[in-house]
This record gives structure tokens, sequence and C-alpha cells, in this order.
């Protein structure tokens, strides 16, 4: 196991950290509020986009970006509180999205399903071969993942899978070996 080398820090040891990296704490109470409920870790991964920067043409001559452990003059822990009230309420809000849509499908595939018999769900034959077939399912998702690439321009009909379970479907159906 690896020897970990970082000191722990109190609250006070971690903002004069922050404060000696040109963050500005002019008001110690409030930065040790949001270090002692957020955490250093999380605070500071905030405040990245306001680290010193500056940039660099490497050996191939690439483009690159030198981060620097300093804060650009001017960066407050009040910038951080900002955009992690920010995050947190955006969070929320696609949560809030995402719990109507899952509802709202639940609602829809119960009601469609219900219609046939209480256990539909259970019965593949109530699905398209893609959603049972986890076959199917890794190549359809190969495929338009290589459309999204420009691979491949379109698609028709069904794609082959040899040895799915929905071949073997159709095999016993017909009578096939």
């Amino acid at each position: 196991m690896a020897e970990y080398t970082k000191p722990w820090l109190s609250i006070s040891e971690q903002l004069d950290k922050l404060e000696s990296r040109s963050v500005d704490d002019s008001g110690r109470q409030t930065g040790a509020r949001l270090l002692s409920t957020v955490g250093y870790y999380r605070v500071t991964g905030y405040l990245f986009p306001f680290r010193e920067s500056e940039p660099y043409v490497d050996e191939p001559g690439r483009q690159k970006t030198l981060i620097h452990n300093n804060y650009q003059v001017g960066t407050t822990l009040e910038y951080a509180e900002a955009l992690i009230n920010f995050d947190r309420q955006l969070r929320m809000l696609v949560l809030d999205g995402i719990e109507r849509i899952e509802v709202s499908l639940r609602t829809q595939l119960g009601h469609v399903l219900g219609r046939q018999s209480a256990f539909a769900h259970l019965d593949p034959i109530n699905f398209v071969n893609a959603f049972t077939d986890p076959i199917v399912l890794r190549a359809s998702l190969c495929v338009r993942s290589a459309a999204r690439l420009g691979l491949v321009t379109a698609l028709s009909g069904k794609v082959p899978i040899v040895g799915s379970t929905s071949e073997k479907r159709d095999k016993q159906s017909s009578g096939r070996p």
C-alpha cells in the first residue's frame, strides 16, 4: 500500500493554505463554515477554473495549458460557494425532471402492458429483440455509435446477429434445426 504523505489540516490551516495560494477570505467565519460543511477538496474543485494558468507549446508543437497551484488575484471563497449553490440547484432541477419522465414512462408502460395481462412485463414476446437480447442490444449500440461518428450513414432493416437468442427463437418457431 502506498504511503499517504499529505498532512491532516485543521479548518484554520486549510483557510491559511487557500490564502497562501491567493484566495481572498475576508470573512474567515464564512470560509470556515464552507470548509466544514463541504470540505476542502470539493471547495478547491469548484475553484479550479480560477487557478492561474499559462499557455505553452510542447515538444511535438501542440498548444497546451500549464495550470499553477495559485489562484487568480481577486478569487474568493464566495465564488466557490456561489458555484456550489448553482450546481446544487441545477442538480435538483435535473433530478426533478428525470423523476417526472421516469414516473410518466412507468405509467405509460404499465398501462400498455396491463391491457394485455397483469404479467405481460414478464413475457419477452412483448418486447423487441434489442430490448431482451443482450447480443442484439450490444450490436445496436455499436451501430448507433458508428452512425454518430459518421462511420455508417444509414441503417435499414434488421442487423442479423449470428447465434443470437432472436435467431434461435426464429429457428424454433419455423421448425428449422
